[in-house]
This record gives structure tokens, C-alpha cells and sequence, in this order.
């Protein structure tokens, strides 16, 4: 099996970009979109639109 020098290398000359900022960039965007409500953000669904938070293709199954 032949190995091209990118498949193993780290080195930004050879990959074309920084591996290393692009991380950062990424957690940076992440970090941006978390909020310190989490979960709490949702409201429930209810009323006129409940019928929303069923899933058409999902077997229903009953369970004890």
C-alpha cells in the first residue's frame, strides 16, 4: 500500500492549511453557539403545534 506524505503528516506546508488553527477555529465557533441556558432555551411544544414533535416514520412502541 502506498502512503502519500498528507496521510500521516501534521506539518501545515504539507497539508496546506494549520491543522492547529483549525481547531481553534473550531472551538472558538462552538464556544460562540453554547449557551448557559442549554436545554432550558426549548420550550415545549404544545397546543396548535404538538402534532410537530411526532415522528410520522417512527414505530410506535408501548412500553411498560
Amino acid at each position: 500500500m502506498s502512503r502519500t506524505p498528507t496521510q500521516f503528516s501534521t506539518d501545515p506546508a504539507v497539508l496546506g492549511f494549520d491543522p492547529n488553527a483549525l481547531k481553534a477555529k473550531y472551538l472558538a465557533e462552538r464556544d460562540r453557539r453554547l449557551r448557559a441556558d442549554g436545554n432550558n432555551q426549548y420550550k415545549e411544544v404544545d397546543g396548535d403545534f404538538e402534532h410537530f414533535d411526532d415522528d410520522p416514520y417512527a414505530e410506535q412502541v408501548e412500553r411498560q
